[in-house]
C-alpha cells in the first residue's frame, strides 16, 4: 500500500500512519496540548497545529507514574512524560480511503485495548473522542 494512503488530516494537521500486517495504524496523534505549566489540572486545550506531515508510527508517552507503582497497560521500558495526551487509531487495511472519524481511543499505550461495541476499555485508559 502506498504511504500516501496512510496520510490523513486531523484538526491540527496531517499525519502518516503505518501498515502493520493487515492493519493500518496511526499512533501517538496529539489530541490536546501537553498539560504543563498553567495548563496543569485544567481542561485540555486543543493540540498545537503543525505544518507538513507528522509521522505517527510510534505510541505516545504514557502519563508519569509515581515510583514503585504498577503501570497497567505500559511496560517498564515504555516512555513516560507530561506530553501524554495522544490517541492511537487502528483499523483493518482499506485501500484508497481515510480512516474517517474515530469515536473511541486510548492513551494507555500499546497493551490497552478498546472495544467500542461494548463501550469499555481494558487497562487504565478512558474513552476519548477524536476528529
Amino acid at each position: 500500500m502506498p504511504n500516501s494512503d496512510l496520510i490523513v488530516s486531523t484538526t491540527a494537521g496531517r499525519v502518516r500512519g503505518a501498515l502493520r500486517g493487515s492493519l493500518q495504524a496511526w499512533r501517538g496523534i496529539p489530541y490536546a496540548a501537553p498539560p504543563v505549566g498553567q495548563l496543569r489540572f485544567r481542561a485540555p486545550r486543543p493540540a498545537e497545529p503543525w505544518d507538513g506531515v507528522r509521522e505517527t508510527v510510534d505510541f505516545g508517552n504514557a502519563p508519569p507514574q509515581a515510583p514503585g507503582t504498577t503501570e497497567l497497560g505500559a511496560g517498564k521500558r515504555t516512555p513516560t512524560g507530561e506530553d501524554c495526551l495522544t490517541i492511537n487509531v487502528t483499523r483493518k487495511a482499506q485501500h484508497g480511503s481515510s480512516p474517517g472519524r474515530s469515536s473511541y481511543g486510548s492513551t494507555a499505550g500499546p497493551t490497552a485495548s478498546a472495544h467500542p461495541a461494548r463501550g469499555r476499555t481494558t487497562g487504565r485508559s478512558s474513552p476519548r473522542t477524536a476528529t
